[in-house]
C-alpha cells in the first residue's frame, strides 16, 4: 500500500518532502546507471528501488528515536599500566666504576646515588635501579645488557614485576 503512494507521488511533490530528497537523488541515479549500463525495463521493474524510497521516507535524521530512554554516557574504567622493578646483579668481575656509570648514564642518578645502589648490588647481590612500565623496562634492560656486552662486561640487567 504504501509502495504504491510512493510510486504515485510525482517529482514536485518528492523535491518539496525533505525526508524523501534524498532518496528520490538515489533513485535518480539508479536509473542513470540504468540507461547507461543495463535495459531500463531491468531498472523499473525491480522492486527494491521502491522499497528503499519508503524505508527513507519514514525516516527522519532530526528526530530523537530513543523513544523516551535515558541513556548515561559510560566512562572508561582506566588503570595503571603494571610496573616493573629494573634490576641488576652483582658478578665478581664488572668494576663498580663501570657500574656506577651505567646508573649515572642510563637511569639518571647522581653520583651519590649510583654509588649506593652499586653498594647495594655488591653487598646483597641484586639492586633496583628504578621502576617502569613494561615497555620502558624492558628498553632499559636491553641498552644496559647492550652497553655492557660492548665493553666486555658480564654485568645482568633484568626486570621483575612489582
Amino acid at each position: 500500500m504504501l509502495v504504491k503512494k510512493v510510486q504515485q507521488r510525482n517529482v514536485k511533490t518528492w523535491l518539496k518532502a525533505p525526508a524523501l530528497l534524498p532518496a528520490f537523488f538515489v533513485f535518480l541515479f539508479v536509473i542513470y546507471l540504468g540507461l547507461k549500463y543495463t535495459n531500463i525495463d531491468t531498472i523499473l521493474n525491480t522492486q527494491s528501488i521502491f522499497v528503499y524510497l519508503v524505508i527513507m521516507s519514514d525516516f527522519d535524521r532530526f528526530k530523537d528515536n530513543d523513544d523516551g530512554l535515558a541513556v548515561q554516557e559510560a566512562k572508561p574504567k582506566l588503570k595503571r599500566p603494571p610496573l616493573y622493578k629494573v634490576i641488576l646483579l652483582n658478578d665478581d668481575f664488572t668494576p663498580m666504576d663501570f657500574v656506577i656509570e651505567i646508573l649515572m648514564d642510563f637511569f639518571a642518578m647522581t653520583e651519590q646515588k649510583a654509588t649506593q645502589v652499586m653498594l647495594q648490588i655488591h653487598t646483597q647481590g641484586v639492586g633496583v635501579c628504578g621502576t617502569y612500565s613494561k615497555d620502558v623496562a624492558e628498553t632499559k634492560v636491553y641498552i644496559v645488557n647492550d652497553y655492557s656486552r660492548e665493553h666486555q662486561h658480564p654485568l645482568m640487567c633484568s626486570m621483575e614485576a612489582v
